[in-house]
């Protein structure tokens, strides 16, 4: 791969990930919450306009699934329930074990040359680096848990 092609992918991932960081980042005031009963209306107004993923562990309201789907949908990303999902064996070809174990990433689908990939933290930049470098694909970052995800990669990633 000559210089050239390593800027532009570069310069992708950059754009991507600016494009992340500059978004209007929405605020903790969701009446659905209360709703789900997730929150009593006292913790909802406690909670109005500050962030979601510091007052949701502020809060410790217990589910982390549904947890992790509102921050999803907070980030304007796709969820994947790592434990439901089944992954496709290409995708995984795709990523060593070694760098799904130490960026905590697992690859859960492979279409052409776009994979998407299951992370806990989905703004890890130099992990996006590294698994487009590796696998020389366009990286769709969703988001699942940590717990759960770290689970699914040792049950996809078999001891070596």
């Amino acid at each position: 791969m000559g210089l050239v092609e390593k800027c532009q992918r570069w310069l992708r991932v950059l754009k991507f990930t600016i494009s992340r960081w500059f978004r209007p980042r929405p605020r903790f005031n969701d009446p659905l919450l209360v709703q789900n009963a997730l929150l009593t209306p006292k913790q909802l107004r406690q909670c109005h306009g500050s962030p979601f993923d510091k007052t949701w562990t502020r809060l410790d309201v217990g589910d982390e699934r549904l947890a992790a789907r509102l921050r999803a949908q907070e980030l304007g990303m796709p969820f994947v329930d790592v434990e439901r999902v089944i992954c496709d064996q290409s995708a995984l070809n795709s990523v060593p074990s070694k760098m799904a174990r130490v960026h905590q990433v697992l690859p859960v689908k492979r279409q052409d040359i776009t994979l998407w990939v299951a992370f806990a933290r989905p703004n890890d930049i130099r992990a996006m680096e590294a698994l487009t470098q590796a696998s020389g694909c366009r990286i769709i970052p969703v988001l699942a848990t940590a717990d759960k995800l770290a689970a699914a990669i040792e049950r996809y990633y078999k001891v070596d």
